[in-house]
């Protein structure tokens, strides 16, 4: 989802995406996330959006300037992801998030829709399309 904010051409959602980070802007939610998320940040904009490094870089600068609470490791996160991406058939990358967010007692807000399909219903997460934030004009 934090992709939305820096590579809004293409990608749905992005309004919500930025309704979200101007809500956590006027202090009415937290955003908090694991360390994984710079790295997948990155690796994203690196390749599957064929980003020059320069272009990424500054993308990681732009995320981190949000001051979005980024979580350290997690040992704890890491077994529990693992534990769940056997249960869920999905990746331990997107268990991780998950697992996060349930050691923090806090909510996975996601766009990956393929991810919610194997979650579904889980307490701890909500598609980023059901977040119910006022966005400024439609998508």
């Amino acid at each position: 989802m934090a992709l939305k904010w820096v590579l809004e051409r293409g990608e749905a959602d992005v309004q919500r995406a930025f309704s979200l980070l101007e809500a956590y802007s006027r202090q009415e939610c937290v955003l908090t996330a694991p360390d994984l998320l710079l790295v997948e940040f990155a690796n994203v904009l690196i390749a599957a959006h064929r980003q020059e490094p320069a272009r990424a870089r500054e993308a990681l600068d732009l995320l981190s300037d949000t001051g979005i609470r980024i979580l350290a490791f997690r040992r704890s996160a890491l077994n529990r992801a693992v534990d769940l991406a056997a249960t869920l058939r999905a990746t331990v990358y997107d268990c991780y998030f998950l697992a996060a967010a349930i050691e923090s007692d806090a909510v996975l807000v996601t766009a990956d829709e393929a991810f919610l399909r194997r979650v579904r219903p889980h307490p701890n997460t909500l598609a980023l399309r059901d977040l119910g934030l006022a966005t400024s004009h439609d998508d």
